[in-house]
């Protein structure tokens, strides 16, 4: 299944994608460690984290907590 995990700002901003790959369908685990796609650290505060994968699309919150 191709699945992607991207990390956004409170204003919609892309600030890393976690995942972009083709996986099996099972369990994953994916840790973000608070790094935009740069290397550089995002500051503490929400942010929506959007999963895709098998057609469908589900985002929710996160806290990142410094």
């Amino acid at each position: 299944t191709d699945v992607s995990l991207r990390v956004f700002d409170l204003k919609g901003r892309l600030v890393r994608v976690l995942l972009e790959e083709t996986l099996a369908s099972d369990r994953h685990t994916v840790v973000w460690n608070g790094r935009d796609d740069r290397g550089k650290a995002a500051p503490s505060g929400l942010y929506v984290y959007r999963l895709a994968a098998g057609g469908r699309t589900e985002a929710r919150t996160m806290t990142l907590a410094k």
